[in-house]
């Protein structure tokens, strides 16, 4: 039987072989010691679902120990998989975007979100999104006209 010290050396000498920095191994190897030493992290990352999720608890749980580098990666992935869905993208976007917007830090980063959209949309796309907070935001203060496309 191999002692436990020397299966941790072994690792350690692997590891250090393959990775310059301890950040960048638990990077590529999906680790957090803060995950596993300050339980606040977690509560931190972890947003009340207002309905059940139809995702096994399992995999839930290891979204917990995903470093923020790897929950970006996934998130960006989950998105490239949702484009290639036969789900209507509105009902995508509308289900994405009450998420979103129940988690009152997203308001701190929608300027960003938009000021980048808007630099590489097209102008034609620009000028739609344009008339439509145009139009929602007239509605908002009484304008019960249609104000959409105004010379």
């Amino acid at each position: 039987m191999v002692a436990a010290s020397v299966v941790r050396q072994h690792i350690l000498t692997d590891l250090k072989q393959k990775f310059k920095t301890v950040d960048e191994a638990e990077d590529a190897l999906g680790l957090s010691l803060e995950a596993y030493l300050d339980d606040s992290i977690l509560s931190d990352r972890s947003t009340p679902s207002p309905a059940p999720l139809h995702v096994s608890q399992t995999l839930l749980d290891k979204l917990n120990h995903l470093t923020p580098v790897q929950l970006k990666d996934l998130i960006v992935q989950s998105l490239q998989l949702l484009s290639k869905l036969h789900t209507p993208p509105t009902t995508i976007l509308k289900q994405l975007a009450k998420t979103l917007f129940e988690m009152d830090w997203i308001t701190t980063y929608l300027d960003q979100l938009f000021e980048s959209w808007f630099k590489n949309a097209s102008f034609q796309n620009c000028i739609l999104v344009l008339n439509k907070c145009f139009d929602i935001s007239s509605k908002k203060i009484g304008i019960t006209t249609n104000v959409l496309n105004f010379p």
